[in-house]
Order: structure tokens, then C-alpha cells, then sequence
């Protein structure tokens, strides 16, 4: 295009322009509402996974020194039988 644009020509241009423009704030704008709500909800699922890790260990640990008890309770028991 070796001659300049007519006033004409150049409004049409800018007007499309400027609304391709607006277009594109517009899908960016949703897009980043979109990715602060899902890192909003990544956050909470995160946080909802380290208190379900920590309950299990509370869980495990419990199991296993209820467990341990009872085993203990058992091989006294036995062990008294044994010795009566």
C-alpha cells in the first residue's frame, strides 16, 4: 500500500480497531476472573487436602498405639495363664 489512507478509510480501520480491541479486553478480563476463581478453588482444595492428611495421621497413629495396647494387653494376659 504505497498511498495513504483516505480520512474515510482510516475511520473504518480505527472503528474496527478499536472494537477488536475491546473484543480482546473483554476476553481477557473473563479469562482472568476465570483463572482467580480457579486458583480460589485450587486453594481451598488444597487446604481441605493438608487437613485430611493431617486427620489420617492423627487416625494412624491413634490405630496403632490402640493396637500396640492391645497386643501388650494380650501377651500379659497370656503370660499370666502361662505362669498360673
Amino acid at each position: 500500500m504505497t498511498e495513504p489512507l483516505t480520512k474515510d478509510t482510516f475511520d473504518v480501520w480505527r472503528e474496527s480497531d478499536n472494537q477488536f480491541k475491546d473484543e480482546m479486553r473483554g476476553f481477557i478480563t473473563i479469562q482472568t476472573a476465570l483463572n482467580l476463581a480457579t486458583e480460589k478453588r485450587m486453594s481451598a482444595v488444597e487446604t481441605k487436602q493438608e487437613d485430611t492428611d493431617a486427620t489420617i495421621k492423627r487416625r494412624t497413629a491413634y490405630i496403632a498405639a490402640l493396637t500396640g495396647a492391645l497386643v501388650s494387653i494380650a501377651t500379659a494376659i497370656g503370660a499370666w495363664f502361662k505362669t498360673s
